[in-house]
């Protein structure tokens, strides 16, 4: 068999069974997609079943989570300075002028010329 070619057996699995929901279950967690599953269905399956959600190739691992938010979080500004603050400043204006596009214009009362912009 060649790297790209993979053995399939075909089965017939009845749906709604308790090989059907292990089949489900096992091939989601091997192909690595869907792990934004309903968790509370699979732990209605799971009990319906008597699926050992171990048997199907899925490891649970206890996660414990320690983070409190700061209400009053330190804010550093001391990261950029004030030169580095008026570089990009003029980076922009400069843009901002080469891009402005402008209509020449006479006045027809008095033949004074002068811009507008687009």
């Amino acid at each position: 068999m060649d790297e790209n070619e993979f053995a399939v057996i075909k089965t017939r699995i009845e749906p709604n069974s308790k090989e059907y929901y292990e089949a489900q279950i096992l091939a989601n967690t091997t192909a690595n997609k869907n792990f934004n599953l309903d968790n509370d269905l699979i732990e209605v399956i799971l009990d319906e079943f008597d699926i050992n959600i171990e048997d199907v190739g899925v490891e649970i691992v206890e996660v414990e989570i320690n983070y409190e938010p700061s209400l009053l979080p330190n804010t550093n500004y001391s990261d950029v300075t004030k030169e580095q603050i008026q570089k990009e400043a003029e980076k922009l204006a400069t843009q901002m002028i080469r891009h402005r596009s402008k209509i020449e214009c006479i006045c027809p009362s008095c033949g004074e010329e002068f811009e507008i912009d687009e």
